[in-house]
Order: structure tokens, then C-alpha cells, then sequence
């Protein structure tokens, strides 16, 4: 899923339920493909301006000379980084040139990332952490493991992730079955990422003494990818 094609995930909720609040929004956010650049107009969000960028415009100052143009007359009361390292280091750096508070957000360990192992992020990651004035994380494990590398009184609040009711809701499932193209009489294992791949659900499914079914689960993966 595409954050700025799909409208997908926290890091696009989270600035439009402050909008729809009534809350005026500023979103920055960087693309690591190549896409068209600019202001882009989301449809019901009056109050939130997202512009998009090429991550290669850093190198040119695009970015920041836009950024300057649009909180010129829009300065913001907070800064809220989030997506990885390198946001983080933005939003930081931002915040403290605009001497407003800065809030950066973890929806994973960023320091798992691939980006991470550029020169000095990690370094300047665990820093900055150490002076921002608040951190919203995904879930209590990432909370604990963020408490255990501070010091002082960093405030760090948990939001975890949710599904919207008006997508995600309880349907037929024979009905879902027969438009899917799968059986209906089939044990169907269902994961919520591809960090498991067959072999892994191989293993799964024998110890609950379903062998029988790897074959035509594999089959149904094939067919769901």
C-alpha cells in the first residue's frame, strides 16, 4: 500500500482526523519513487495541505524552500515526524529552527530499517530522541524499548493502529468465498503481512495436524498473491 495513493495507514489517518477536527494540517511527505511533485488537493480535508516530493529533492533544496513557503504564514504549533530516520531528522530540525515543540511518532523500529545503516542516522536518531519533547509509538513493546534508551522524563504515549469500521466489517463468508474464486469447504490461514512466507506456514499447519491441507493452502497463496 501506497501512503499517498491509497490513503493508507497511520501516518495518513492520523493528520486527517486532526483535519477533520478542524485542526489546520501541514503534511510533507517524501517519496522514495519517482512521482509528479507538489501541493496535492485530498477530497474532504479542508483543513490539511499535503504536498509530495521525490526523496532526490533534498539534494536540491526543493523541499526545504517549499517547506519555508508554506508555514510562512501557517507556523505551525507542533511538529509531528514520523515514516523513518530521515523524517525524523527533518522534523527535528524544522522544529527547532521554528522553536516549536516536536513530537516524532514510531509505527516500527526504524532503526531495523535498510536506511539506518547510512553514516551517523542511527547515531543521530538515538540522539535527537533524547531532546524531542514528546514520542508517539505503535505498540507497548516499541514504548518499553524507547523508555529503556532515554533519559529524563521524555513523555512517550502509545497509539496503536486501528481499522475503519465503514471498510473492515464483518461479512458472508461464502459470499466472500465465491467472489474471491476460493472454496468454500477449504481451511483458509490469513496473516497480516508477507513476513511469513510458506515454508514458515508449512510448520505452522503441521502442528495442528492438518497436513493434509499444506498442499491446498500453498495453492490458495498462489492464488490470493
Amino acid at each position: 500500500k501506497d501512503l499517498h495513493d491509497d490513503e493508507f495507514g497511520r501516518l495518513y489517518e492520523i493528520p486527517s482526523v486532526l483535519s477533520e477536527r478542524q485542526n489546520r494540517v501541514i503534511v510533507f511527505v517524501l517519496s522514495y519513487r519517482r512521482r509528479l511533485q507538489g501541493k496535492v488537493v485530498k477530497d474532504g480535508a479542508p483543513f490539511m495541505d499535503w504536498y509530495s516530493f521525490n526523496v532526490c529533492s533534498l539534494f536540491f533544496g526543493i523541499y526545504f524552500f517549499k517547506l519555508k513557503e508554506a508555514i510562512k504564514n501557517n507556523k505551525p504549533d507542533v511538529v509531528w515526524a514520523s515514516s523513518d530516520i530521515l523524517h525524523c531528522l527533518i522534523g527535528f530540525a524544522v522544529a527547532r529552527l521554528l522553536k516549536v515543540p516536536i513530537v516524532i511518532d514510531l509505527y516500527d523500529n526504524y532503526e531495523s530499517f535498510s536506511a539506518s545503516k547510512l553514516p551517523l542516522l542511527k547515531f543521530l536518531f538515538r540522539r535527537i530522541c533524547r531532546k524531542v519533547d514528546a514520542i508517539t509509538v505503535v505498540s507497548r513493546s516499541l514504548r518499553n524499548m524507547m523508555v529503556g534508551r532515554m533519559e529524563g522524563n521524555i513523555p512517550v504515549y502509545i497509539i496503536p493502529n486501528a481499522v475503519r469500521k465503514d471498510v473492515f466489517f464483518k461479512r458472508n463468508r461464502d459470499c466472500c468465498r465465491e467472489k474471491l474464486g476460493l472454496p468454500t469447504d477449504a481451511i483458509i490461514i490469513g496473516t497480516s503481512s508477507d513476513a511469513m512466507g510458506v515454508d514458515s506456514l508449512d510448520e505452522t499447519v503441521k502442528k495442528w495436524d492438518v497436513e493434509d491441507k499444506i498442499n491446498e493452502l500453498k495453492e490458495l497463496g498462489r492464488i490470493c498473491n
